[in-house]
């Protein structure tokens, strides 16, 4: 079937990008994402179980899922402490996080135009999808905050870390635009999914190219 394949080739993304990051040896500074790369690679090939509508693969999936959030949470602070190095300390950048935080939340809210407009049916399936989805939109909106500072200092930091916080703010994005747009059209949308899964191995894919080992350098400014 298409959608176990395409899960299954996000999967093999996801191993990929963690095999990419053990060549460079930088599993340990990306110790946090290599570890979701992992446990969603396991996520991935367990639809060898059945499809999303089988007994065996709803427990597992609810299961996971909020081992899977939890992750991304750790992944994207990982991502901050390594865009705002030097920084760190700074309360500046410190109220900066603050106010991207904020600013995502009121901005992932705002887009609960499905909960107005085809009302509340509080399924266990529908609760955790919007868990999904609102953390990986407030997720998505932090990063592509916290990535533009990171850009704006790049000399601070290894040219790969600025390549992952792009992708990982487009990764974070395709997640929540899907469950947004599966909540839309009423429930679970099996085409949506296939199109995530689409979306997530291109991106995986990208990952293996752009991580390089000159990436891995430290600039410094000249």
């Amino acid at each position: 079937r298409l959608d176990v394949a395409l899960s299954l080739l996000t999967g093999v993304g996801e191993i990929a990008v963690f095999v990419r990051l053990a060549t460079l040896q930088a599993v340990l500074r990306y110790w946090y994402f290599s570890l979701y790369l992992l446990c969603g690679a396991m996520q991935c090939i367990v639809w060898i179980l059945g499809t999303p509508t089988s007994f065996a693969y709803a427990v597992f999936w609810l299961c996971t899922t909020p081992l899977m959030i939890g992750l991304r949470i750790a992944v994207v602070a990982e991502l901050w402490n390594q865009l705002s190095l030097k920084r760190g300390a700074d309360p500046r950048a410190r109220r900066f996080a603050v106010i991207a935080l904020g600013i995502a939340v009121a901005v992932s809210l705002a887009t609960g135009v499905d909960l107005w407009l085809v009302g509340w049916r509080p399924t266990t399936y529908r609760m955790v999808s919007l868990a999904i989805r609102y953390s990986a939109s407030i997720l998505a909106i932090f990063c592509a905050l916290v990535t533009w500072f990171g850009y704006s200092a790049r000399n601070n930091v290894p040219e790969n870390t600025i390549r992952h916080a792009f992708l990982l703010t487009s990764y974070l994005g395709s997640i929540a635009a899907g469950h947004l747009w599966s909540h839309l059209v009423g429930g679970s949308n099996e085409t949506t999914g296939m199109v995530m899964n689409v979306m997530a191995a291109i991106t995986f894919g990208l990952w293996v190219l752009l991580f390089t080992k000159e990436g891995e350098r430290l600039e410094t400014p000249g």
